[in-house]
């Protein structure tokens, strides 16, 4: 299971975003008020992102990756919770900011503790990357979300609305997150080049 991670690392991030979009629709993270427990979004998403980044940035301290990942997206949720408050007209546009910010310094933090090359801007520059593509992935994770989150509700009514929508939020999130770490994952590997996780 570790080794398929490391050599699936779209995958591996995909189906973290899946788990973390499970998360967010248990607890009902986007409703005011909010209706859900707290806890389940935070939990899930946080095992995710520690799993995710742990064995696709760090090939021998993975529990420095854990560390650095589950910090990446309790910050993501933190500034994503506060700016998502300031932007009052587009409250989504402030989440996914601090989505990609959680991204950036995780990426960034693990280029520091785990890989060889650890000066220049090549790291900066990855980092700015990965953040970019979390908050492109994170926008169409939310679009995709929503569109799946109907359509499961009227196909797989059968399983009652509380299953159909979890469905439909997990599979938005999966696309979106395989989006979001194809694209960083490119342009990491062809900033610092292919990262040693992808070599037997």
């Amino acid at each position: 299971m570790i080794t398929w991670a490391r050599r699936h690392r779209i995958w591996t991030w995909a189906v973290a975003w899946g788990v973390t979009g499970i998360g967010f629709v248990t607890a009902d993270i986007f409703s005011d008020p909010r209706r859900g427990p707290l806890w389940v979004g935070i939990v899930f998403g946080l095992a995710a992102w520690s799993a995710a980044g742990a064995l696709t940035f760090h090939r021998v301290r993975l529990l420095h990756g854990v560390v650095v990942w589950a910090l990446a997206y309790l910050v993501a949720l933190w500034l994503g919770a506060i700016w998502s408050v300031s932007f009052t007209r587009a409250p989504f546009v402030g989440g996914l900011l601090g989505w990609a910010v959680g991204g950036a310094l995780g990426t960034l933090a693990s280029a520091y503790t785990s890989e060889s090359r650890r000066l220049g801007v090549g790291p900066v520059l990855a980092a700015a990357a990965w953040g970019l593509s979390f908050f492109v992935g994170g926008y169409v994770a939310l679009v995709a979300g929503m569109i799946l989150m109907q359509a499961a509700k009227d196909v797989l009514a059968f399983l009652g609305q509380p299953a159909s929508l979890t469905i439909g939020s997990g599979f938005g999130a999966t696309l979106g997150g395989a989006l979001a770490s194809a694209l960083g994952m490119a342009a990491r590997d062809a900033i610092t080049g292919p990262s040693e996780l992808t070599e037997s």
